[in-house]
């Protein structure tokens, strides 16, 4: 998000936040021992996702059904900024895999 145009790192950081917060929600999401993968999204300017595809597996099904339960959970996403000119907003989405800090904390 850091090398997007102002006009759009807000609305990417925003989109981010309610992707990963129904993300989290999902009990699957919280395997651990997975590697992320990546989604690529086109989302309308009215927030709506248009178009989602798996383009990296985490390499176990049930967790890429979860990060895709989130993104359809989350759309619509917020309406693409007055400042962006284009019709469609086209990101691609690194899911990584959370942390399970009480699983590590009885082995450690």
């Amino acid at each position: 998000g850091e090398t997007l145009r102002d006009d759009i790192r807000e609305y990417y950081f925003e989109m981010l936040r309610r992707i990963n917060e129904k993300w989290w929600r999902n009990s699957e999401s919280h395997q651990s021992g997975r590697k992320g993968a990546v989604f690529y999204l086109i989302i309308a300017r009215n927030g709506a996702i248009v178009d989602k595809r798996l383009v990296e597996s985490s390499g176990n099904r049930a967790c890429d059904r979860a990060m895709l339960q989130a993104l359809e959970a989350a759309d619509p996403l917020p309406t693409l900024p007055d400042t962006y000119r284009g019709d469609f907003f086209q990101a691609p989405l690194r899911f990584n895999m959370p942390l399970n800090l009480l699983e590590s904390l009885k082995t450690g």
